[in-house]
């Protein structure tokens, strides 16, 4: 078969003389869209054509009519709406001015309906039946005639278009209706490697590289094909789509091309996708480098962004396109960090694509990223330290050869397949750096029915918005950004950086009617929970203990393990299933929590919120995108106070909720029908506790022995239960001297912990340990410096200037109480002067009582407000400073 095609093709190149034209023409139809994804869709594929047509192959714009349903989405380029009346006067005059010897393209994109027999073309008011293509078709008198259908149903058009001299492509059979991806892949597959000598590529090319990627494509997203390319080029109106070429179709396409290429160059480098960026960012990169600042002008940045441009093209199925386009100037080592990129994308859901990545040298060079240095598949290093199993993955390159001021470009853009919630969709971005930017955009289309809520944070800015037939489109643009200088104890980074949050939801409870169905089933009682249950509440009559004995039964025997893979990554697994595994995220936790105190009779409610560092929800703005955890509130007593429940963490108490989780926006979710927004409530300073009781007992020959006792109440107890409960016994004594800043000299006794496995409130440490020549010699006394640990924000003392607010995230009390004996080979010469101070922050008091031979020291600190304004910065500084003076006690020898 294979031997008889290739005998056919030569007989056919050996009888038939060379095919010549004597000009070209095109007619170019897009059809009615009825939605943005499709009017993108069409849009794309029309104006694509008309550019390869006109750039590539240089069609006269006199020769080429465009018609579609609107102007389109760049100027001049539409010659009229596509309704019937225009196509018939299109193809009148064609008819008029084609000669037999000249070529023309025939391009129809769309939706198409049938009914019965007859296949309508869609277009703006009423359609031409197929039967009435075939008299419009035949007006024109030209033997060289390319026709491309790209709309379903669209082989039922060959059997009236077939003919002499036609090279007919459609997208799909007779029977296949469904709109797909062929005019998208047809656009692009004019690639340089197709084509001939001449830069030219035959319409059979054409079509075998389309068919090709037609199939893949379909494979890929693991769908059933639903449009499959078919050819016809003999005339016969039959079509082939499998094998070709064959005995009936593909010589002659094999003949035809659109034209003398006339330039080699990609064709789609010729026109700008549809909304892959906007219309502003069709830059002159020589413009940016020839204005780009140098270092003197910004001393004391280590680089600046000249260029941050995002672009997010949301379609009706909330199938969506970002585009993050930077360009950034190197000024020196540092200033190399915005080199390494980092591209998020979810397995199995997200298509990556990147459109350039090179680096310009200060010589002028242009350095191209080399494709095989791009990593995948690198999981996000947040995700491996919080022991998580994620869907999501990093594609990462480098920017290649930067040097001191190279600028380095790149572009690349992430199609997903749709949004978590069906219909609806949100973001956050966030567009301030370490480093200034001189100009960011951000810009989104929408469909027309959809509306978003919108938020900015850090600068007064207003998107500007306007409208199409089928998109709405919001560009927010900013300038001179100014770099955030890093504090200690700053904020979060992502509340403090300037950031657009976006939203299509119109309340809260349009958020939680969706939520509620993800959970609702997932706390089925089973007699297996229900048994366990009864069990771990056996002759328990007081609501309160009943909450706390079920609290602690999943915080310490469950395990967490989060694996949040595709749905489950919001979508809890069901209590019967984390109560067989014995592991679960913090969804799943929660739920088997709910679930047994459901069975006890307790109704509890699955509350959202955002653990960690970062606080910030706006709410004005319903969105998911604020929350990272679940945890649990239920009531003390029938309609009486919340108690909150997080069982994440195995050595939290119960009533302690862990700082990550306190002073905080959350959204508790009641029903369907009933939730609100609510601030989680913050421990007081009294219970947050460490307190520090010493005994010292000095030496004559200048050593001391030295006996500790810690109690931590409240955050203080979760986090040093934590850190011991997950160290091997026999590491304890090691790491404890870090805990407690022992002296290097020390030589550590015997110490004790109070039992690590069970949740109590309190965790109590003593420590024994000896240090020889601790007293130093001043003069003719001796100094001896109490071993109170540094005090946790003694940082601060050493800035000069603050610019971010202090964030300690939680109300504490620090307690020291050291008892020094001294002696009788000692006298005591002089201590420190008690003081104290108090503010609208907290306080500090510092005591010192003396008699002969001991001394006692209690230094007390207290804290009640856990986000300190910068205004309220020195007052706080007062503070730790005084705790952070030197507590010493001077000592004679007889």
């Amino acid at each position: 078969m294979n031997r008889m095609i290739t005998i056919s093709l030569i007989l056919f190149s050996l009888t038939s003389p060379p095919l010549v034209y004597a000009d070209n023409y095109a007619l170019i139809i897009g059809g009615l869209a009825q939605d943005k994804l499709f009017y993108d869709s069409f849009w794309k594929a029309t104006s694509g054509l008309y550019n390869i047509l006109s750039t590539k192959y240089g069609y006269s714009s006199e020769n080429i009519i465009f018609l579609f349903e609107n102007e389109g989405e760049e100027s001049g380029l539409v010659d009229g709406t596509s309704n019937r009346e225009n196509i018939r006067k299109a193809f009148k005059r064609l008819s008029a001015k084609v000669q037999a010897k000249d070529r023309i393209v025939i391009f129809m994109v769309g939706h198409a309906a049938r009914s019965g027999e007859i296949i309508k073309f869609n277009l703006p008011k009423r359609d031409i039946p197929d039967s009435e293509y075939a008299d419009l078709f035949n007006q024109i008198n030209c033997n060289n005639m390319i026709i491309i259908l790209a709309f379903p149903h669209s082989g039922a058009f060959i059997k009236y278009l077939s003919g002499p001299g036609r090279v007919i492509i459609a997208s799909s059979s007779a029977r296949e209706g469904y709109d797909g991806e062929f005019s998208r892949i047809f656009i692009e597959s004019f690639s340089p490697k197709e084509t001939n000598t001449d830069g030219n590529i035959s319409l059979l090319d054409v079509f075998l590289e389309t068919k090709k990627r037609v199939e893949e494509w379909y494979e890929n997203d693991g769908s059933v094909q639903s449009e499959h390319p078919h050819l016809d080029d003999n005339g016969d109106g039959v079509a082939s789509w499998d094998e070709v070429p064959n005995d009936d179709d593909g010589l002659l396409a094999q003949e035809t091309y659109f034209g003398d290429a006339v330039e080699t160059v990609a064709p789609e480098a010729g026109f700008r996708a549809e909304h892959t960026e906007s219309v502003k960012d069709e830059i002159d990169i020589s413009e940016i480098l020839k204005n780009a600042p140098d270092a003197e002008d910004y001393p004391d940045a280590n680089a600046v962004i000249l260029l941050d441009t995002e672009t997010l093209d949301i379609n009706e199925d909330i199938s969506y396109k970002y585009l993050h386009h930077r360009i950034v100037k190197i000024f020196n080592k540092k200033g190399k960090k915005f080199g390494q990129v980092d591209v998020p994308y979810t397995v199995g859901n997200d298509d990556i694509e990147i459109h350039h990545a090179r680096t310009f040298s200060p010589d002028g060079q242009v350095i191209e990223l080399d494709e095989s240095k791009i990593l995948k598949g690198i999981p996000p290093p947040e995700a491996v330290k919080a022991g998580l199993f994620v869907a999501v993955r990093l594609m990462r390159f480098r920017m290649p050869e930067m040097t001191d001021n190279c600028v380095i470009d790149y572009a690349y853009s992430v199609k997903r397949k749709g949004h978590i919630m069906k219909g609806e969709y949100w973001r956050q971005t966030h567009f301030q750096t370490s480093e200034p930017i001189l100009k960011y955009r951000f810009t989104i289309h929408a469909p027309k029915t959809m509306e978003f809520l919108y938020h900015v944070s850090g600068i007064d800015l207003l998107p500007e918005i306007t409208e199409t037939k089928y998109t709405r489109v919001y560009e927010f643009e900013a300038s001179d950004i100014p770099p955030i200088r890093e504090e200690k104890f700053m904020p979060a980074l992502q509340d403090l950086e300037h950031s657009i949050t976006i939203s299509s939801l119109k309340s809260w409870n349009q958020l939680a009617r969706w939520y509620y169905t993800l959970i609702r089933e997932q706390d089925h009682i089973t007699p297996e929970i229900e048994k366990k249950t009864k069990q771990i509440l056996s002759g328990v009559k007081n609501r309160r203990e009943k909450i706390r004995r079920l609290y602690e039964y999943v915080a310490e025997n469950i395990r967490y393990i989060g694996i949040e893979l595709g749905i489950w990554a919001i979508k809890p697994h069901p209590a019967e299933l984390v109560f067989k595994e014995k592991y679960g995220d913090c969804k799943g936790k929660s739920t088997l929590l709910s679930t047994m105190l459901k069975v006890a009779g307790i109704k509890s409610y699955p509350v959202l919120i955002s653990s960690g560092n970062s606080r910030k929800v706006i709410r004005e703005v319903p969105s998911l995108s604020y929350f990272n955890h679940m945890i649990l509130v239920t009531e003390a007593e029938e309609n009486g106070e919340l108690i909150w429940l997080d069982p994440t963490v195995e050595t939290a108490a119960f009533g302690y909720l862990p700082t990550g989780d306190q002073n905080r926006w959350a959204y508790i979710i009641v029903d369907e029908e009933n939730s609100y927004l609510a601030r989680s409530p913050i421990l007081p300073a009294e219970k947050n506790v460490k307190r520090v009781e010493m005994e010292i007992e000095v030496k004559p020959d200048l050593s001391i022995s030295l006996k500790e006792e810690l109690l931590l109440i409240g955050d203080f107890n979760t986090e040093w239960r934590a850190k011991l409960k997950h160290i091997p016994p026999e590491s304890h004594s090691k790491h404890l001297r870090k805990f407690v800043e022992m002296d290097t000299r020390a030589k550590m006794g015997k110490f004790k912990i109070s039992d690590l496995k069970n949740m109590e409130e309190q965790l109590r440490i003593t420590i024994n340990y000896d240090c020889d020549d601790y007293l130093t010699p001043v003069g003719d006394a001796y100094l001896l410096k109490l071993p109170i640990e540094q005090h946790p924000y003694a940082a601060l003392l050493s800035e000069e200037t603050r610019e971010h607010p202090v964030a300690i995230g939680k109300n504490f009390t620090l307690e020291d109480e050291i008892q020094v004996k001294i002696p009788k080979t000692f006298t005591i010469q002089s201590i420190p002067k008690d003081a104290a101070i108090k503010t609208d922050l907290g306080e500090i008091s510092v005591k010192y009582e003396r008699s002969t031979n001991k001394v006692v020291m209690t230094q007390k600190f207290i804290l009640n407000q856990p986000i300190i304004d910068v205004s309220q910065v020195p007052r706080l500084k007062q503070l730790v400073a005084l705790a952070s003076s030197e507590k010493y006690i001077m000592l004679t020898n007889h």
